[in-house]
């Protein structure tokens, strides 16, 4: 007699990609700002990534066709001033600055993958 498999369950890494990425991404940012000394500047922009994560991590998953529109507004709103604030601050931008910039931007288009992957994780626990 056949019997009925259990329904899988969420694992707690599709759960949570869409944070865990943007964590991901904000430790390579840190790790690349170790190479010197971290200015004022700098440490805003990373501030800025950090805030994007937080942002990421606790907006809620929207209802319809783009659930992620909240998460990847915040991260591209936050790649945004991170990349105006050497600007504003110096008039200029640096190499490191710039990779800042990059990685904020990854992270802003990253957020969406991970959306995805819990969405799909529900809807397979369903």
């Amino acid at each position: 007699m056949p019997t009925a498999f259990p329904k899988p369950t969420t694992s707690l890494a599709a759960r949570y990609s869409a944070a865990l990425i943007a964590i991901a991404i904000d430790l390579v940012a840190a790790l690349g700002q170790l190479t010197g000394p971290i200015t004022l500047v700098s440490g805003l922009q990373l501030l800025a990534l950090a805030a994007s994560s937080f942002g990421i991590y606790y907006l809620p998953l929207l209802d319809g066709r783009y659930a992620a529109a909240a998460k990847v507004g915040i991260a591209a709103l936050l790649a945004g001033i991170a990349a105006a604030i050497p600007f504003l601050a110096t008039g200029t931008i640096t190499g490191p600055q710039i990779a800042l910039v990059v990685l904020a931007i990854l992270k802003a288009l990253g957020t969406p993958l991970g959306v995805a992957a819990r969405r799909d994780a529900h809807a397979l626990a369903a």
